[in-house]
């Protein structure tokens, strides 16, 4: 790897220090594979004592961004995620892969079902996809935030006519997805 190139590594990654790397913008192909890459040569080669991941993420593809949690989820070092901005949608998936979860007092949380955008939504092929993804979604925010089915189901559907639910650091406090302590305040 060429580290005179890294786009998303911050800083100088040594080994028994922290790095940090950001994952900002779309969960696409393009994205993941690259994040992934660096990631796993932070993992792997440069073996620091703790990778933080800051996130600020729209969201994006549910498989690319199931890489980039798979990837995350079995690093044998410990690694933060911390929202910068918002981790929405498959953004928000990405940062559960953490060990330690943390939100600044600004940032959003996003939660919502999977769909699939300019195709036919009665296929049945379409429908059993979508399906599966809300399942596989479902799965992770039940495991990673210890709440009950019922719960993250009424969160990713949302109230009334909302397409999921925004959460600030505050909600995701309350709702029992965060720890109050894992809430990084703003300095006046």
């Amino acid at each position: 790897m060429d580290i005179n190139k890294l786009k998303y590594v911050v800083g100088k990654a040594e080994a028994d220090s922290p790095a940090i790397i950001r994952f900002f913008g779309s969960v696409d192909s393009c994205s993941t594979e690259c994040f992934n890459e660096e990631f796993l040569w932070l993992q792997n080669c440069v073996k620091p004592s703790k990778i933080v991941v800051l996130i600020n993420s729209d969201g994006g593809s549910v498989m690319y961004g199931m890489s980039t949690f798979s990837i995350i989820q079995s690093c044998p070092i410990e690694v933060d995620c911390i929202i910068e901005g918002i981790a929405a949608s498959m953004g928000s998936v990405i940062w559960t892969a953490g060990d330690n979860l943390y939100m600044h007092d600004y940032s959003i949380l996003m939660i919502h079902n999977p769909f699939v955008y300019d195709k036919d939504t009665q296929d049945e092929n379409i429908k059993n996809m979508v399906n599966a993804f809300r399942t596989q979604i479902e799965t992770v925010y039940v495991k990673r935030f210890g709440l009950t089915k019922e719960k993250v189901r009424a969160i990713m559907d949302g109230e009334g006519e909302a397409d999921g639910t925004y959460l600030s650091a505050k909600e995701a406090v309350k709702a029992g997805i965060l720890p109050a302590d894992h809430v990084i305040k703003t300095s006046k």
